[in-house]
């Protein structure tokens, strides 16, 4: 991320530290806490972006770090978000990240962009904003899409993974989501 984007929350809302956990961790059972919709409203004290398509009612705590009891960094996902159980079209995992100004290491973001990829951009007219789509493994069968909106300072990143050959209806779908999208 270029520049800083940093989110106006309630800093000393009542959710507890949480560090990634590992594959192995997650397998035992060994989880971070998990957040409705309007919990997570409530505590960080904004609105959140929301669509239709989100099937799934909770967020995983992905992240949470604190300094003196102030938020400075969170991130939370919705993994299979259209709760789909054919999983031979794609999986889709939609995720919300925010940094704030206790956030001190601004060389080391909670989001980055790296590898191979192809950049595309798609206007989202309802929110007057610009999501970036950093395609990789463009023209293969298996294809991975990072999609990164920023709004009103909340970073809400898509990962697609689409099983399919046809990439118009792998656009049509993103842009679909993408379109849905509200407050």
């Amino acid at each position: 991320l270029k520049g800083n984007i940093l989110a106006e929350i309630n800093y000393e809302a009542d959710i507890a530290e949480a560090s990634p956990k590992t594959l192995d961790e997650k397998r035992t059972g060994n989880l971070n806490s998990y957040y409705t919709y309007e919990e997570l409203e409530t505590k960080l004290g904004i609105p959140l972006l929301k669509s239709d398509y989100f099937k799934r009612k909770n967020f995983y705590q992905e992240l949470t770090e604190k300094m003196e009891g102030k938020i400075t960094r969170a991130s939370f996902s919705m993994e299979n978000f259209k709760d789909t159980k054919e999983k031979l079209d794609g999986n889709h995992t939609f995720y919300i990240s925010l940094e704030t100004k206790y956030w001190q290491d601004k060389n080391n973001h909670i989001f980055g962009i790296s590898g191979a990829f192809k950049e595309e951009q798609y206007y989202i007219h309802s929110l007057d904003t610009t999501a970036y789509i950093f395609k990789y493994h463009d023209g293969y069968r298996n294809q991975q899409w990072e999609v990164l909106v920023i709004y009103q300072n909340i970073i809400y990143r898509f990962e697609f993974n689409f099983y399919r050959k046809d990439l118009n209806s792998m656009w049509e779908e993103a842009t679909q989501i993408l379109d849905s999208l509200y407050l």
